[in-house]
């Protein structure tokens, strides 16, 4: 989840219900990994287009670039089910250049698995070109 873990000690016959702040649902993320050492210091963000175009701020870890995105933002339980998700990566506010990045089908009716729960998606950078 992308908050606090929950810690709690379970009792015989009992039911437990959750919910997220503001009484609203819990979040499980997918998470994207841009993997390369350079740039540490610098700012990269992944855009993706979630309710228009939004950055998420990275964080270098373990030779990679994180993205924790949350899986609600592609997929509307009420509604239309799964959605692609389409993004590139900038580098201190500027677009890199390569392969933007695209998870799913471009079009409903194609073939292609969407985001998974907890999955992480990876690119390397041999895949993005820097200006």
């Amino acid at each position: 989840m992308m908050n606090d873990n929950l810690v709690l000690t379970p009792l015989p016959d009992t039911t437990t219900y959750f919910a997220g702040e503001h009484g609203g649902p819990l979040v499980f993320p997918f998470f994207v990994r841009f993997i390369t050492n350079k740039y540490a210091e610098a700012r990269i963000t992944c855009r993706d287009q979630a309710d228009g175009w939004v950055d998420r701020v990275g964080a270098h870890q373990d030779g990679a670039w994180v993205f924790s995105i949350p899986f609600t933002d592609y997929f509307d339980s009420a509604g239309s089910g799964p959605a692609p998700l389409a993004g590139k990566f900038l580098l201190d506010g500027e677009r890199m250049l390569g392969p933007d990045i695209r998870i799913g089908p471009a079009e409903p009716w194609e073939p292609g698995a969407y985001v998974q729960v907890g999955a992480t998606y990876s690119f390397d950078e041999s895949r993005v070109q820097f200006r």
